[in-house]
């Protein structure tokens, strides 16, 4: 029996399909780079289909790039997640890379990881926002652990095997978790403020029914991650999924929405080529995902529209300082939406890089 199984999942939605995977997100080729540190292997021969009971995880953590998976902050967590998206290292210099936007200095935005790992959205994006909402990380994982928000990675047939084919798999999101069905709301304080916990936070959702992650909390699923409200019809499946040695693969060839709750407003970010690893632990006794991590990009010009729509739904709406904001989120462009990177073209899109924990739920009914 396999103990850890290491996880990669590549998600494919079923709209808005990005040409040929859009190939900034890396070649996988079979030239072997596929099996370069930064990116997950290929398949193994003869691999049996799997036939395993199958498990849905929740994420129970989400690591932005503010902070360690210990929710430490450091001004270098991100460099701990994301992939290798664009096959080129910045020790090659200007000249592998797309020109940045605004004039911006290339040194801060195409430095990678320790294993080529191109996350511009946690180096240059999330000071943005944790300027406007510290800790996105802690408050995040704090949404989840309330019952307000999470996203289910459903394996039907996984089982514990190191290697297997035709793994079946997609991703729903979570949505609140209300007790006796009663809707969900900001909580203002009698000076018409936004009141706030013991611990200095927003009272988000004071209706929500907090998860014990045993395997047994049905979680209700967000309509907008179904196709028509039905839960067996998810908007996101994952296709061409295997497992070699233990890590389970599949291909990015659409673009997956991730909901980021932050206080007073939800991010939307339109992620392509995703990818995400993780190591699914004691999967017949305790199952988890461990060391997880989601890498890919987001086209920059979607990027300024979820600032704008962010911005717009404030309480009072924020006017002059969003303005401010699209300067430094076009200068953290780092990468090609098509193409390899090219110095004669100007980069679009921000590769970003997240990290995750999860644990197992049922999967619910679709939510209102």
């Amino acid at each position: 029996m396999l103990k850890s199984v290491a996880i990669g999942l590549g998600l494919v939605a079923s709209g808005a399909l990005v040409a040929a995977a859009c190939s900034s997100s890396g070649s996988d080729d079979d030239d072997g780079s596929v099996n370069r540190p930064g990116r997950p292997p290929g398949p193994s021969a003869n691999a049996p289909a799997a036939s395993g009971p199958g498990i849905v995880f929740a994420m129970s953590k989400v690591f932005l790039g503010d902070a360690t998976r210990d929710l430490v902050q450091t001004s270098d967590a991100w460099q701990d997640f994301g992939f290798d998206i664009d096959e080129a290292t910045w020790a090659e210099g200007d000249e592998a890379h797309c020109t940045p936007q605004e004039f911006w200095p290339a040194d801060m935005v195409h430095p990678d990881g320790p294993n080529g790992e191109d996350n511009s959205f946690g180096r240059n994006i999330l000071p943005i926002i944790g300027s406007l909402a510290p800790t996105p990380s802690e408050n995040i994982t704090r949404s989840i652990s309330e019952g307000q928000v999470t996203f289910m990675l459903v394996l039907p047939n996984l089982g514990p095997e190191a290697d297997q084919s035709e793994v079946q798999a997609n991703l729903l999101t979570g949505a609140r978790r209300l007790f006796n069905g009663q809707g969900p709301g900001t909580v203002f304080d009698s000076d018409g403020g936004i009141a706030l916990d013991d611990a200095g936070l927003p009272i988000v959702c004071p209706n929500c029914e907090p998860p014990n992650f045993d395997g047994n909390d049905d979680w209700p699923v967000a309509h907008e991650s179904t196709v028509g409200g039905d839960v067996n019809n998810p908007g996101t499946v994952f296709q061409g999924s295997y497992v070699t040695g233990g890590t389970f693969v599949a291909r990015a060839s659409g673009i997956v929405t991730l909901r980021i709750p932050m206080p007073g407003v939800t991010l939307e970010l339109n992620v392509r080529g995703a990818v995400i690893t993780g190591e699914v632990v004691d999967f017949d006794t305790n199952p988890r995902i461990i060391n997880g991590n989601l890498g890919g990009f987001m086209a920059t010009e979607d990027v300024i529209e979820t600032f704008k729509a962010a911005a717009s739904a404030q309480l009072p709406p924020v006017c002059g300082p969003v303005s401010l904001l699209l300067k430094p989120v076009r200068q953290a462009s780092d990468t090609l939406l098509e193409g390899p990177q090219d110095p004669e073209k100007e980069c679009d899109a921000i590769s970003i890089g997240l990290g995750f924990e999860a644990l197992p739920v049922k999967v619910g009914d679709v939510a209102d």
